[in-house]
């Protein structure tokens, strides 16, 4: 009896579990099911209204596939240049507080530091830099080569291409309905959804000084940052002022 009791209750939580798989990950529009991990909410709900004579119309959307492999990345810049993340930084004498109350002011105190860490600093700039720039290199190479298989993969056209980021796996581009349910069924794509146009607020010099009061950094310690890199940045979106993005104007304004 109790094995019976055992059976039936165990047949309940695997009927339960795979109706529950079904509910989280699948969405239905037009007999069609949609991987809701895969697509977003307001995707979905788009491609639920388009009717028979809007099949050929192409939307503007954000196509998400399966990054690079960061870690092989990282290796094969080690073998290239010999270093490794961990071995980019210096270390520098560190100075007690005793050490600066020796000082008649701040400004000595950091002058003082920076001498005594110019050469450590410099060559620090200098693997970093190569670290970089490396890495950088074969990262664009390594998204290129993959960003092809991927617009192969959902046959994309030339045309249909708004922007293809050198520096993520993504690509913004136009597809139709039929596009879009067929690029999602390929185990590559890990996400798609509507591309919308950006507004960015314009953001000046003098606005940043002000809000961060950096102009005391500069005027008591000299200090510019003239030089220094801070890193890479790809938006996500493409800009009217890239090479990248010349041919679509109409959604960047």
């Amino acid at each position: 009896m109790k094995l019976r009791i055992l059976s039936f209750l165990l047949i309940l939580i695997l009927v339960f579990t795979a109706t529950n798989v079904n509910a989280i990950n699948f969405n239905y529009t037009d007999d069609i099911v949609l991987p809701i991990d895969k697509i977003s909410g307001s995707l979905a709900e788009r491609l639920d209204h388009i009717d028979e004579s809007e099949m050929d119309q192409k939307m503007p959307l954000y196509v998400w596939y399966k990054d690079i492999d960061q870690i092989s990345v990282d290796n094969e810049v080690e073998k290239l240049i010999g270093l490794t993340r961990e071995e980019l930084s210096i270390d520098n004498p560190v100075f007690s507080e005793s050490d600066t109350m020796q000082n008649d002011s701040i400004e000595e105190w950091m002058n003082s530091y920076l001498k005594s860490t110019n050469s450590a600093r410099e060559l620090e700039e200098q693997r970093t830099d190569k670290f970089i720039m490396t890495r950088r290199d074969l990262s664009r190479e390594k998204y290129s080569v993959k960003s092809e298989k991927i617009k192969e993969s959902i046959s994309l056209k030339d045309e249909d291409i708004i922007f293809n980021s050198e520096y993520a796996p993504m690509i913004i581009c136009e597809m139709t309905k039929n596009e879009v349910l067929e690029a999602l069924k390929q185990p590559q794509i890990e996400f798609v959804n509507i591309y919308e146009e950006l507004q960015i607020e314009a953001c000046t010099p003098s606005s940043v000084k002000s809000t961060t009061h950096i102009d005391n950094l500069h005027s008591k310690l000299n200090l510019t940052g003239q030089g220094v890199k801070i890193g890479m940045i790809d938006t996500g979106f493409p800009q009217s002022n890239t090479q990248s993005s010349a041919s679509i104007r109409k959604y960047v304004h």
